[in-house]
């Protein structure tokens, strides 16, 4: 990704994406924020679509590479999965729409 974007992203730039629904925005954002809060940076998502908490399901479905909800139901979530979701929640600021009005 930093080769891609001559250099990476910098300390204090904003990268904004936008596009047609179903173009893989929040996939491709998702990426991005894995790398960046699992190696002890700080991200904030700004999303006018979707809830925090859908945001954060399918960050925890990139990461463990399954949906969620199954994690969820088949108690799956161990001290690491955890420990990771820990990490993430403490990196990352999610605003939704519901935060912006």
């Amino acid at each position: 990704m930093n080769g891609t974007f001559e250099g990476g992203m910098n300390k204090g730039e904003v990268m904004y994406v936008a596009g047609a629904s179903g173009m893989f925005k929040t996939s491709f954002l998702i990426n991005i924020i894995l790398d960046q809060v699992l190696n002890d940076k700080s991200c904030v998502f700004f999303s006018l679509e979707m809830p925090k908490k859908q945001i954060y399901d399918n960050i925890y479905s990139v990461l463990f590479n399954e949906k969620f909800a199954t994690i969820k139901q088949n108690k799956s979530l161990n001290d690491e999965k955890i420990k990771l979701m820990y990490k993430i929640q403490q990196n990352l600021i999610v605003i939704d729409y519901s935060d912006i009005h």
